[in-house]
């Protein structure tokens, strides 16, 4: 007991790591730097809040008494100091000069080392004067916490998720058969009349923009109609008093999560009649034009390719630049030509639905450039049906789709905002409003849905 008392045992590493932590807040409090709680556990905060309280004050090395942060250290013995600072339980000993033994066995001076108290019994010892700088050291430099696919992550991690229902083994094998059964009469069908459509356009019986407009506003109902037929997937639309069907330019947006997110698209374009004043275009992967069906279909309807390397899902998405200006070129044209264009802002399918991913400016620039509104549509489920990493699993067949009225928007921040203020929460829990930090002033054209600004 006498030995244990004269020569304490080395500190662990994690001590020491937290020791020497608490010395560099300290610190920053003598350099006159404001230190957050937040930037350290409860015990360093409420040492770091009582040091704050008051102005530093010089402090002395021998005899008397130190003063660091304006704190009183008084020496109580030959052994070590000890401290009060107020708002905590006990008095805790900060430091010591008595001699230890290493384990070279050498008696060696020990340094002063900082201790702090079990838990605070004061809250207001926690308040610490916040500042603009100090926020951005703890949210990240620049504000990068700041930004809207940042807020919508940690509210995604607030949102319980709702899942539709699953089939069982013998629902999941109807659904997949009724869905072979949709694609062969829907690809037989499909490819026929877009060589009857070419045909006509050659004979110059037809325009080319007229041959795209009918042939992609009689995909679109053929997708409806097999649909009934051949129910493999059950979509419920909501916020359909929204779409806009007058004759002005809209560019569509929507999250991206599966293969089938283009055929529901159509589909909703033929139940609904989105298209028939201003059929849609769809933006689309050049690779796609490998399959020859559906190659065949994407030319003679007039979508709009886009070419990117396949570098995975792990990188972000890395566009040809000869590719931008032809596709920005080729969106100029349909808008001009009376078509409405559709964006996946996503890019590519997003792996980690239904969080959303890192959305590209293309559609706020086209809308802006062309004055023309912007329509958000919002799926959830579809990735239960067919996803990146399980392909056509058929765990459910429920679909739902939200449409919110479209809106002038004057800035890519706003976009940026109502992208995932409004899609993020449809997409994991259904939920058509969110906080979204716009004012009415911000927004020209306020949609119907009060609920969307809270």
């Amino acid at each position: 007991r006498r030995n244990s008392t004269r020569y304490p045992s080395p500190l662990s590493t994690g001590q020491k790591t937290r020791m020497a932590f608490s010395k560099a807040l300290l610190a920053l409090l003598a350099m006159g730097v404001p230190v957050e709680p937040k930037l350290c556990n409860v015990r360093c905060a409420a040492k770091i809040a009582a040091l704050s309280s008051s102005a530093p004050t010089s402090s002395s090395t021998r005899g008397g008494s130190n003063s660091i942060g304006g704190q009183l250290i008084r020496r109580s013995s030959t052994r070590g100091y000890r401290t009060s600072i107020p708002g905590c339980s006990k008095s805790t000993k900060t430091a010591t000069t008595a001699s230890i033994e290493g384990r070279t066995g050498r008696r060696q001076r020990a340094r002063p080392n900082t201790h702090f108290p079990l838990r605070p019994t004061d809250t207001s010892a926690l308040i610490v004067p916040e500042t603009n700088s100090m926020m951005k050291m703890v949210a990240g430099m620049d504000g990068e916490e700041s930004t809207p696919y940042n807020r919508h992550l940690r509210t995604s991690r607030m949102l319980s998720r709702v899942s539709p229902r699953k089939l069982n083994g013998l629902e999941k094998q109807l659904t997949k058969a009724s869905a072979a059964a949709y694609g062969v009469c829907f690809v037989s069908i499909a490819y026929t009349a877009c060589l009857l459509m070419e045909a006509a356009g050659s004979l110059k019986i037809l325009q080319k923009k007229e041959v795209e407009g009918k042939i992609a506003r009689f995909i679109g109902l053929l997708a409806d109609r097999l649909l009934r037929i051949f129910p493999f997937i059950n979509i419920e639309v909501s916020g359909a008093e929204h779409i806009q069907r007058e004759n002005t330019p809209t560019v569509w947006v929507a999250n991206h999560v599966s293969e089938l997110d283009l055929l529901v698209f159509l589909i909703l374009e033929g139940r609904l009649d989105i298209g028939k004043k201003r059929p849609i275009k769809f933006l689309y992967w050049d690779k796609l034009n490998e399959y020859p069906v559906l190659s065949r279909f994407l030319r003679t309807s007039g979508m709009i390719p886009v070419s990117m390397e396949d570098t995975g899902f792990e990188v972000d998405n890395k566009y040809l630049l000869q590719s931008l200006k032809s596709m920005n070129r080729a969106m100029d044209k349909a808008i001009k030509d009376g078509f409405d264009v559709a964006i996946l802002p996503e890019g590519r399918r997003n792996t980690d639905a239904p969080t959303l991913a890192k959305a590209f400016p293309g559609a706020f620039k086209l809308a802006k450039k062309h004055g023309a509104k912007i329509g958000f549509i919002g799926t959830h489920g579809v990735e239960e049906v067919w996803n990146v990493k399980d392909g056509f699993h058929a765990n459910s067949k429920h679909v739902s789709v939200h449409f919110w009225n479209a809106m002038e928007i004057s800035s890519r921040n706003q976009f940026d905002e109502l992208f995932y203020s409004l899609l993020g929460p449809w997409a994991s829990s259904k939920i058509d409003s969110f906080e979204t930090p716009l004012s009415t002033s911000t927004t020209t054209s306020k949609p119907d849905n009060t609920n969307i600004e809270r």
